[in-house]
Parts: structure tokens; sequence; C-alpha cells
């Protein structure tokens, strides 16, 4: 009998999101894809601040949120590890750093899916940060946009509240200047 080990399925499961997320990045339609994506589908934070200070008060503020991050992605470090294998640039855009989280909070995902399980899709929830210089974009993809008329789109909208709430937070905390 096989015997199915965590740590496996814990590396498809991040291997299916990062996938998941490249392919929404660089498909035609994708608002990624569009040339300026619509603000009601994402929350964006400009800040000047440390990219180690802002990244642990966003950790820390999604903790205390109670959403526990399950993945980190350093998408910049395999864009550099990628480049070095073909010889060629790293990035043309400046980032040194480009971090996603990827999180969850049980609560919400179980409510999610007593409510709309179609919707558990959206789970897990994705914060991305960018970083070029002394200021970080802190980037989040809205999910209540996805549920209009449907019966998790309040579910949803107090979920994107919240992790707005932790973004505004962690902003604050790092002691950075945001816009």
């Amino acid at each position: 009998m096989y015997r199915i080990m965590p740590e496996v399925v814990l590396s498809k499961i991040a291997w299916s999101f990062k996938l998941g997320a490249l392919l929404f990045l660089v498909l035609p339609g994708s608002p990624a894809a569009a040339s300026e994506p619509d603000a009601a589908l994402f929350y964006e934070r400009q800040v000047v601040a440390e990219f180690p200070a802002l990244f642990e008060a966003l950790q820390e503020e999604l903790k205390q949120a109670r959403f526990r991050v399950v993945f980190k992605a350093d998408i910049g470090g395999n864009l550099a590890r990628h480049a070095e294998s073909r010889g060629e640039p790293y990035e043309n855009s400046g980032y040194s750093q480009v971090r996603t989280l990827m999180l969850c909070n049980p609560w919400y995902a179980r409510r999610l899916l007593d409510v709309a399980p179609k919707l558990m899709v959206s789970c897990p929830l994705n914060v991305s940060l960018l970083y070029r210089k002394d200021r970080g974009t802190v980037l989040y993809r809205r999910l209540a946009p996805t549920a209009a008329g449907s019966a998790a789109e309040d579910l949803l909208w107090e979920m994107d509240q919240t992790v707005i709430t932790a973004i505004d937070e962690a902003v604050a905390q790092a002691g950075g200047r945001g816009s």
C-alpha cells in the first residue's frame, strides 16, 4: 500500500499554484495582460520602506488577521536563477525583490465552502510585494468582484477588507510613507 508523504503533497500544491499564477499573468484576456488593470479588481499600496521591514510587517499583520501563509514564492529569486541558466538578464524593470504570499484563513475557507463551493478556486489568496530601490508596491487581487450577485459576495467582500486592513497596518508598522 502506498503512503502519501505530506512533503510530496505540499510540493505538488506549491507547483500548481506557481503554474496557476504564471498562467494568470501571461494569458491573453487576463487582467495582467490588459494595458491598465481595473482598479476595482486590484488593491495597490505604494510605500517607501526597507524591504525586510515591509515583508516581515506584512507577514505579521496577516497572521494577526488570522491568515496563515501557506506558501512564500520568491518569484524574483526564481527569475534570477532562470536567467543565470540561460545567460540572459534577470529583468529590465529594476525590481530587486518580487515575492508573493499565498494565504488561507480556515474559518473563511469553511464558510466559503458552505456557501459557494465553486469559489474555492479563489483559495489561497495572494498578496504580492514588488520592491525597487527604496519603494515597495503591495498588490492584492480582490475576490468580491468575482462573486457579484452570488451568495458568497458579502463573505468575499469581508475577506477583501480584512486583507486590505492588514496591508494598510503593515505599511504603517514598517514605518513607510505610503500612498
